[in-house]
């Protein structure tokens, strides 16, 4: 037994090992794509720029680098000869004609590469590119943090291990023989259906015969009890992945204006105002969305104290443009049809729209369309994008799910839109369709209840 022990402690610090080294190889490459993103900010940048003989090419360098230490910057001929550097005496410095990044850059306008520096003698990320046939700008960046802090990550995670090791080595076997022998006591005691006090005094140690009495006289409601546990942990994560992506969604409008206000173009106030106008927007629909989601936690139906009469019209602007960002940088043009109106919970239906308009304009093809009709108690969203497979029509509205080629497009989706948008629909009475055909697009239609009594139905403006 002490050997089997032995062999699953040595086993546990192979695991801890590989898995310090996994967090380890993660924490590298997450830091070595944020250099990278930065570097690859600094060359397109560049790459628009018109730099003639008269251009102080060292002044420029030490602004770049200045900008982003510690970035070495260096300017150099299509030949390799440097001009000036931001840290060296161009003259003074190698031909650069042979570096892998240069080679590349002059091949493909842009190249990069990550290597040991032969004067910090650190890992260095390069990148560079092609100002103009004749120029060609390089940028350095030493990997230096990362690397000290790998070090210190190892060295203590060493030390945790082998201070563990000497502190269990002598006390495992012992304390093991006791907790297994324990053990099978219990066992022995439960599968004569019970134990006597008698039994549980003379056989079990102090620490084991409350918990055993315990066992003994509620072995029956043990199985009632784990199975409403297991339902109220169900429950609570769903809640947490609902709450989740209905939070993410705003952030993203919120994050993608405060980021153009930030980019230092030159905007008019009626820009200005748009943009501001859907941050505090959808600022005031975050705030919300978590009173809304608790609220919604407690009842699946809604009652008609909390409908409101909702132009889905302007809600559909207003959703559109607070994916301004995302339907720009795609360049997808968004129509919307017809006119309605509809008593519902407002946050039931912005997710509803949210969600199918975000999935048309994310899974649609590059310069392609997006059309939104609002009649005869029906919204549908249609795109001409990547489609989904027949395959996945079926799962495609379940917990989770997501199809191979949404992963492939957006690898950090949730996979809850569709599925809390069945939920919001379901609450109505409604329900939601989806046809497609790969590399064609899709269509999702969503159908709701039309009762003229309680005026819950569309109705054309």
């Amino acid at each position: 037994m002490k050997r089997d022990l032995q062999r699953i402690y040595l086993l546990l610090v192979i695991v801890s090992v590989i898995m310090i080294g996994a967090l380890a190889a993660l924490f590298w490459g997450v830091q070595l794509e944020a250099d990278r993103t930065k570097l690859s900010a600094i060359l397109a940048t560049a790459s628009a720029w018109e730099l003639d003989a008269a251009t102080d090419l060292q002044a420029l360098s030490d602004l770049i680098a200045d900008s982003s230490p510690p970035l070495r910057v260096t300017f150099m001929r299509r030949d390799g000869v440097v001009l000036c550097d931001s840290e060296s005496d161009a003259a003074l410095m190698d031909n650069h004609a042979d570096r892998p990044e240069v080679l590349e850059a002059l091949e493909q306008n842009i190249g990069e590469s990550v290597r040991q520096s032969s004067t910090l003698s650190i890992p260095t990320l390069y990148a560079a590119t092609k100002v103009s046939d004749s120029l060609v700008l390089r940028l350095s960046y030493p990997l230096e943090v990362v690397t000290q802090v790998l070090a210190q990550y190892f060295l203590f995670a060493l030390a945790l291990l082998i201070a563990g090791f000497f502190i269990l080595r002598h006390s495992i076997a012992q304390f093991a023989r006791r907790l297994i022998w324990q053990f099978d006591c219990v066992r022995q005691l439960l599968e004569n259906r019970g134990a006597r006090e008698d039994d549980i005094d003379r056989r079990v140690c102090d620490e084991f015969r409350p918990l055993l009495r315990d066992i003994s006289l509620k072995i029956n409601k043990l199985y009632y009890d784990l199975s409403e546990v297991r339902r109220e942990q169900n429950l609570r994560r769903a809640l947490t992945a609902d709450i989740s992506h209905k939070l993410k969604n705003p952030l993203t409008s919120i994050i993608g204006f405060a980021e153009m206000l930030a980019d230092g173009k030159k905007r008019t106030d009626f820009e200005l105002s748009q943009y501001a106008g859907c941050i505090v927007r959808e600022g005031n629909h975050l705030k919300k969305t978590v009173e809304e989601m608790l609220l919604q936690a407690q009842s699946e139906t809604v009652p008609p104290s909390e409908r409101t009469e909702i132009d889905l019209k302007t809600m559909s602007r207003e959703i559109v443009m607070s994916l301004e960002p995302v339907r720009r940088d795609k360049q997808i043009t968004v129509s919307i049809h017809g006119n309605g109106r509809y008593k519902a919970r407002r946050s039931d239906m912005h997710e509803i729209l949210y969600n199918l308009i975000i999935n048309a304009i994310l899974y649609g093809r590059q310069h392609g369309k997006v059309e939104i009709a609002l009649e005869n108690g029906m919204i549908t969203v249609v795109d001409d994008g990547i489609g989904i497979a027949q395959e996945d029509l079926s799962h495609l509205f379940e917990r989770f799910y997501r199809a191979k080629e949404a992963i492939a497009r957006n690898p950090y989706g949730s996979g809850l839109g569709l599925n809390i948008v069945m939920n919001c629909v379901h609450r109505y009475g409604g329900d939601v369709f989806v046809t497609s055909e790969p590399a064609k697009g899709s269509r999702f239609a969503v159908v709701l209840p039309l009762d003229d009594e309680d005026q819950w139905g569309l109705c054309e403006e």
